[in-house]
């Protein structure tokens, strides 16, 4: 999520000479990425197959190569996704491409059609880091199945249920004060399934990456 909104930013920033999500956009999505998140995954239950599992050397690292592979294959992914959204939305959302043609620090009072553009950039932005959190659950390269178990985690399916319901209160009804404006059924689908596609962004990157390099590692 950091590398990907860090990315964009600074892109956005050049190219258009504004930053995609604002200060209230970038609190709410690290609320949900480092606390709801965070919540969600410590709390997922231990399997017996961690049994089997050969112990870890004291000079190790943390963050493995097998960690560096998901989170550098899952960010290319979403921003490549995101910077078609902010420079060509509207080939798949039929709208019009508003983000860097007006400079809303500038504008005075409400306008919704000025922030279609940037809201569904929002919404998109939320639910790939949503659903890059049920890839996170899974992150060798033999466990295909993200949604293995998944019913086990109570309180990670009751994180993700408050989460998506909140995204789409701050969507439809946080107006002026998060600078946004409502969208339609069809839009909220889309930015969900777009949303999705991450799960098999990471499945291929499983895939593709051949199992030697795993196993060296």
């Amino acid at each position: 999520m950091n590398v990907v909104a860090l990315t964009t930013a600074m892109i956005g920033a050049v190219t258009l000479n504004t930053t995609p999500l604002n200060a209230i956009q970038m609190l709410w999505v690290n609320l949900i990425m480092d606390s709801m998140a965070s919540l969600a995954e410590a709390t997922e239950p231990p399997e017996e197959s961690l049994l089997k599992r050969k112990p870890y050397k004291r000079d190790e690292s943390l963050v493995t190569s097998t960690m560096v592979r998901n989170i550098i294959s899952v960010a290319i992914y979403q921003i490549i996704v995101l910077l078609f959204i902010m420079f060509k939305g509207n080939l798949i959302f039929d709208i019009p491409v508003m983000m860097g043609t007006v400079n809303m620090s500038t504008v005075v009072g409400y306008h919704p059609e000025l922030l279609k553009h940037g809201t569904i950039f929002f919404n998109t932005f939320v639910f790939l880091q949503q659903f890059n959190e049920i890839n996170a659950r899974k992150i060798n390269y033999w466990e295909w199945n993200v949604f293995e178990h998944f019913c086990n985690n109570e309180l990670f399916i009751v994180i993700q249920v408050i989460t998506t319901v909140t995204q789409i209160l701050i969507v439809q009804y946080g107006g002026v004060y998060v600078r946004v404006c409502p969208l339609s059924v069809r839009e909220h689908i889309l930015c969900i399934s777009i949303g999705a596609s991450v799960l098999l962004a990471m499945l291929l990157s499983k895939l593709i990456l051949p199992h030697k390099i795993h196993c060296n590692s």
